[in-house]
């Protein structure tokens, strides 16, 4: 505690006194000067370190008796009075000096405490927080205007209401407790919170400060210093959230998120997804030196990066790297990296990586795919363009423009509707407009095209909506098929052909029965009826008929390649010459004949029977085309042929070579395409009515013969049917087949074997009537029966080759095996050939007869094979 001002004042006054009886013995006492020598120096060291104008006047007075002392030693100087005249002085003016201090510093006391109080007023009243002084009962005795705007609540109604009030219910009885150890001094939170109600009945969050106030070292009040953190508690709570959420995002976020200080590489913060990446758990990832998961090619980078990051040079914010999986297999991260300031300041740095493996692998499948897109687009057999909804080619490759004939700059330059037959034009364009659409329509489609040079080419196109530089667009697989359209039409005649063969040769084979059954019983019946008659007549007119329908069988087996076909060795020219007076009878009067044979023609292997109806066949043609008179022109030639089929879709198709020719040539009104390519089609024809097979017959006689015939003509220039046949091989020949038929008919049986009833009926009176006891089977397996049976008085099995069960050519052999010298004739509505062709050793068989036969031709063959046997 400081000294009062009286306590200062009668130390100075001891001090004066002191000095005073201190001079005065100086002055009036032979004192020795060892006590000024002793008490001087401390003094003086002491009044200089505190430098106070009390210290200051001592040090005078001191200085004063020094003097004196000086005096005296020295005596006869100064008077006796004058010493002590100064004495006296030095002690007044210490004096003095000190009362003038005093009187200072009682004033710049007061002018501080003047000052402090202006200070803690304008602090009190100024401060954002507000200040109430409570008495021990937690009345409000002082106040700042402060805790008004907090509370909501004036000066006056603030001091007549208890600090209490206006704390929350539930936070009184806490606020009450720390209150009562406040004023007991007992051991209280200092700073704690609580909720406070305003005036309008608001709830604010307060903090109070509760500080005791003391008087005579007793506690009189609490000073409390409340301040409102309702906004502040809001923002805590706001910042909390926000953290949360951040905490929630940081560690469910998809991409890995890491934070870096300035120091060190390894990250001061990571979440899950980073060591998910890299197949670590957090904790295994955190023990890790960083640098020891990334690839080691791409550390350097990685560090350099960041150095200059840190420099501020210029580095990408995202970049890619590799890093090494716990399994040991590299993945590939893409890291985008930012800096984190603070005034300024780097302090650290964000990273996001984000795992780029499957992405990598998916850039680089399709980069391989786009490569491989490529090589198939330039490679391709087939032409490939991508073009607009106006059919503009926007892309093509080097297939598209060698099969139409342009260069690059001219299919450029090109809409490809100009390249597009006309005929076809609006159909390609409407689809492609469907397409567009969006409309379902079909992918693939045929159209023509038309080549640089004129040509035209019929192309497959099958087409998708592409994306190109995101835009839709149209792409085009476009293949040339001219020549497999070609030969799809080839193979559909082929097999229409085949078609009608098949069923001309069926329809021959079952007329041939009906006829053998109409002809066979007629011829019968003619013996039986009255000569003269009108019965005889009316058997002679079925005979006539039959006749006529046997022809017309005739030329649809001659069609179907399965009629009598008697080759040999025989020279065109004669042929020709031969058939000079049957042309010359089927033509017109004003048509003129004209013959230009060579002499070189090379002989040719055939059937001069059928050639010469072929040749006939062609006049009758060309005579009906020269209705108003013309020329038919017949030549002879050796000419070679390229191979393969020349002229119309009808010819048929040949290996290169050369070949004997006739050619029947007409100044005619010629044929279109369409009627040519259909001239060899059994009974057509550009009349009113189909009246035979005529060219279809010839076009059967002359494949058999292993030739063909080429049909030239244009409307308006006549016609050109050109025959060719090749030329005739060495072959030996037998002049005549031995057939071998033993005995004598009487006491013999026959055995017919034939699966139609009227046929076995009439075939059995024939022999009959030639002394032939008859067996009959309509099966192979009963003929084979009854032959075991009758083996030894069978004299002929007479064999239909089509039956049921087993068949022609499988009896004949079982037949042989059961008796070797069986005498087996067969007879069929085929030609010889076609009927054996499926005979193991037909040199065995007796003889043949084709269908339909009569009783004569029946009885001819019998009498022929006995007079050879």
């Amino acid at each position: 505690m400081k000294d009062s001002f009286w306590t200062k004042l009668a130390i100075v006054l001891v001090y004066a006194i002191a000095s005073a009886t201190l001079g005065y013995l100086i002055l009036t006492k032979d004192l020795t000067e060892w006590w000024f020598s002793i008490a001087l120096p401390p003094i003086f060291f002491v009044c200089l370190r505190r430098r106070k104008s009390l210290y200051r006047s001592m040090l005078l007075i001191i200085l004063g008796v020094g003097t004196v002392h000086y005096f005296l030693r020295y005596p006869g100087r100064f008077s006796q009075e004058f010493i002590e005249f100064i004495s006296v002085f030095a002690s007044v003016c210490g004096l003095c000096e000190f009362i003038t201090f005093e009187f200072k510093r009682r004033d710049k006391v007061n002018q501080l405490l003047r000052d402090s109080e202006d200070r803690y007023r304008r602090l009190f009243e100024g401060t954002q927080d507000g200040i109430v002084f409570l008495e021990r009962d937690l009345t409000p005795s002082l106040m700042n205007d402060h805790i008004c705007e907090v509370t909501g609540y004036n000066r006056e109604e603030l001091l007549e209401k208890s600090f209490i009030d206006l704390v929350h219910p539930s936070d009184r009885e806490m606020v009450l407790s720390n209150a009562g150890k406040r004023f007991q001094g007992g051991d209280a939170p200092r700073i704690y919170e609580f909720r406070g109600i305003r005036k309008n009945g608001d709830v604010i969050e307060v903090e109070g400060s509760f500080d005791p106030v003391y008087k005579d070292r007793e506690i009189v009040g609490i000073q409390v210093v409340v301040r409102d953190i309702t906004e502040r508690k809001r923002n805590h709570e706001a910042l909390r959230e926000s953290e949360e959420r951040y905490g929630l995002l940081f560690e469910g976020a998809e991409e890995g998120i890491a934070l870096y200080g300035v120091e060190t590489p390894d990250p001061i913060l990571f979440n899950r997804r980073c060591a998910e990446m890299l197949g670590y758990t957090q904790e295994e990832l955190a023990e890790r030196d960083m640098m020891d998961v990334v690839h080691p090619d791409d550390r350097r980078m990685l560090v350099d990066n960041n150095r200059r990051r840190l420099a501020g040079e210029a580095v990408p914010r995202t970049y890619e790297y590799r890093c090494i999986h716990k399994e040991g297999r590299e993945v590939n991260i893409e890291a985008s990296f930012d800096l984190i300031r603070k005034n300024d300041e780097i302090i650290g740095i964000q990273a996001f990586f984000r795992d780029i493996t499957e992405k990598k692998k998916a850039e680089q499948e399709l980069k391989e795919s786009a490569e491989r897109y490529r090589a198939l687009f330039e490679t391709a057999n087939d032409s490939i363009a991508v073009f607009d909804e106006n059919v503009r080619p926007i892309l093509f490759n080097e297939k598209f423009y060698q099969v139409l004939g342009y260069t690059t700059e001219e299919i450029a330059a090109l809409n490809l509707l100009e390249i597009l037959h006309p005929d076809d034009r609006e159909i390609v364009l409407e689809k492609n407009r469907q397409r567009f659409n969006g409309q379902d329509i079909p992918r693939t489609y045929e159209f023509r095209v038309l080549k640089k040079g004129g040509g035209v080419l019929t192309v497959e196109g099958s087409f998708d909506i592409v994306q190109l530089d995101g835009k839709k667009r149209i792409q085009g697989i476009l293949r040339d098929i001219t020549e497999r359209k070609l030969m799809e039409n080839r193979l559909f005649e082929k097999q229409k052909e085949r078609t009608l063969i098949t069923l001309a040769g069926g329809i021959a084979h079952d007329f041939n029965n009906i006829l053998l059954g109409i002809m066979g019983n007629a011829g019968l019946l003619k013996d039986e009826v009255p000569k003269d008659s009108d019965a005889e007549e009316m058997v002679k007119s079925i005979l006539s008929s039959s006749e006529r329908l046997a022809r017309l069988t005739k030329e649809l087996l001659d069609y179907s390649r399965a009629g009598i076909h008697q080759p040999r060795r025989i020279d065109l020219n004669q042929v020709v010459l031969d058939s000079i007076d049957m042309v010359k009878g089927s033509l017109g009067p004003n048509v003129l004949l004209d013959f230009d044979c060579s002499p070189e023609l090379k002989q040719v292997h055939a059937d001069p029977m059928q050639i010469q109806q072929v040749l006939l066949n062609f006049c009758v043609n060309s005579n009906e085309a020269m209705e108003d008179g013309g020329t038919l022109t017949i030549r002879t030639r050796n000419l070679f042929h390229p191979g393969g089929q020349q002229g119309s879709q009808s010819e048929m198709e040949l290996e290169p070579g050369y070949y004997a020719c006739i050619q029947v040539s007409d100044t005619g009104t010629g044929m279109p395409t369409e009627v040519l390519n259909h001239v060899f089609d059994p009974f057509f024809t550009t009349k009113f009515l189909g009246r035979g097979l005529g060219l279809a017959a010839s076009a059967g006689i002359v494949k058999n013969h292993h030739g063909s015939i080429r049909v030239e003509s244009q409307p308006g220039k006549g016609s050109t049917f050109t025959l060719f046949l090749p030329e005739a091989e060495e072959i030996a020949r037998k002049d005549a087949e031995t057939f071998r038929v033993a005995g004598s008919s009487e006491g013999n049986k026959v055995l017919i074997v034939d699966d139609d009833n009227v046929v076995v009926g009439v075939t059995s009176k024939m022999f009959q009537k030639m002394g032939y006891e008859t067996l009959t089977a309509n099966d192979g397996d009963k003929a084979l029966s009854l032959f075991e049976i009758h083996k030894d008085k069978i004299q002929i099995v007479f064999l239909d080759i089509q039956i049921p069960g087993l068949s022609g050519p499988e009896v004949f052999e079982k037949i042989l095996e059961i008796d070797p010298g069986a005498q087996v004739i067969v007879n069929s509505g085929y030609d010889r050939s076609t009927a054996i062709a499926e005979m193991r050793d037909p040199e065995r068989l007796a003889g043949y007869i084709q269908k339909p036969y009569t009783a004569s031709d029946l009885e001819e063959l019998i009498q022929s094979l006995e007079a050879h046997a």
